[in-house]
């Protein structure tokens, strides 16, 4: 008697795995490979200028953009050339700003976007300013 055909589970799942086990290279559907971005590296020329631009305040996106090389790559170059690392920071005045709008009732992401910085942002900023974070809408 065979006991593995009695006590097995016969599912569709299996029968369909079975099915595409006996699929021939050519039989299969051709699936489209993922090209993996490569990732730009910049001319020895164009460092200098990146490195000043990076002190000068500009901020990491613009610089990928004007120099044709993604994020990462800005921030590999920054890194490698041992530059501080910036954090974004607000000026006192958008400090004040922010104290209002949150006081008035606005989000944090609302004052982020207005702003142009993360939310994280407005959150370090405010609570350096002494102002206790509301807790998210639906969270206890």
């Amino acid at each position: 008697m065979e006991l593995v055909g009695v006590y097995s589970n016969k599912s569709r799942t299996l029968q369909q795995l079975r099915d595409l086990l006996l699929l021939t290279p050519e039989g299969r559907p051709q699936q489209e490979q993922k090209t993996r971005r490569r990732q730009a590296w910049l001319r020895k020329d164009q460092l200098e200028p990146l490195k000043r631009d990076y002190q000068a305040g500009s901020l990491i996106k613009d610089l990928a953009q004007t120099y044709g090389v993604s994020t990462d790559a800005v921030m590999d170059h920054v890194k490698r050339a041992q530059l501080p690392k910036r954090y974004p920071r607000l000026s006192i005045q958008d400090t004040e700003r922010a104290v209002q709008m949150y006081a008035d009732g606005d989000s944090l992401a609302k004052i982020a976007a207005s702003l142009g910085v993360a939310p994280g942002t407005i959150s370090l900023a405010l609570k350096q300013a002494g102002i206790s974070i509301r807790p998210r809408r639906g969270w206890r």
